[in-house]
């Protein structure tokens, strides 16, 4: 599957981070849209399953509603990250969940994932703000770069950190990257912000803002427990004024 970059002059977006498998999450996000959305789009940033109990429902709904609505866009995450239906990241509870829910996950994987990962952009761009699921690294310097497949593992891995410059990520993938190099790639790319999700422990109370405001991680799952209360981001992405609304 070849990367592409979803862009558009949309104003209104509301953004939906990680979801691992929670259903409520995941129609709450679909039913605060539904009743707040005028001239909006809904974005989702990806990990739609593991470590919650419900990743085959909620793939399977957003595959159908990507087939047939246009306001409804969804990025790549690192759990979406498959080579020839094996996962390239851990945990996969879906394989698992596959088994039980819909018999084999070979079938699974070639009935439903297959169409659904072939769907899914590897970052947004809409007006001043540059959309992805994790990260960035100082070799973007062109929209073209973010698509490129040898930078998939930084917008997918990768997390911003308190110091300068570019540093092996604990996580095993990606890096972690300063304030310095979000502010050269957001330059580069005639960009203000980043929104982003990844790090859901962050966003556990609400947006939580670094790098002097120009990164926002957002979360939108309740799957690590209480007392994490899951989110979709509002955005203007002229102004870049945002707020949560709580699910």
């Amino acid at each position: 599957m070849r990367n592409s970059v979803f862009t558009s002059s949309i104003k209104n977006v509301y953004v939906a981070g990680d979801l691992h498998g929670h259903y409520e999450s995941f129609k709450g996000v679909l039913r605060r849209y539904e009743d707040s959305a005028r001239d909006s789009l809904l974005l989702f940033l990806g990990d739609y399953a593991d470590r919650g109990l419900n990743g085959v429902e909620i793939i399977t709904e957003l595959n159908r509603l990507l087939e047939s609505r246009d306001d409804i866009v969804a990025l790549k995450g690192n759990h979406e990250q498959y080579r020839d239906g094996n996962p390239t990241f851990s945990p996969c509870d879906l394989i698992s969940e596959a088994q039980e829910k819909y018999n084999s996950w070979e079938k699974f994987y070639h009935d439903i994932m297959v169409d659904f990962l072939a769907k899914l952009h590897i970052a947004a761009i809409m007006n001043n703000v540059l959309f992805v699921h994790a990260g960035i690294s100082s070799r973007i310097k062109t929209v073209k770069d973010l698509a490129k497949h040898e930078n998939e593992t930084y917008v997918l891995w990768s997390d911003p950190s308190p110091l300068s410059g570019e540093h092996p990520s604990m996580r095993g993938a990606g890096i972690t990257f300063g304030e310095d190099i979000t502010t050269k790639v957001l330059s580069a790319l005639g960009l203000k912000m980043i929104v982003r999700s990844h790090e859901p422990s962050k966003a556990a109370y609400g947006p939580y803002s670094e790098h002097g405001g120009k990164i926002i991680t957002t979360n939108a799952c309740a799957s690590y427990g209480e007392p994490w209360k899951p989110f979709m981001l509002k955005i203007d992405t002229k102004s870049l004024k945002h707020k949560p609304i709580f699910l």
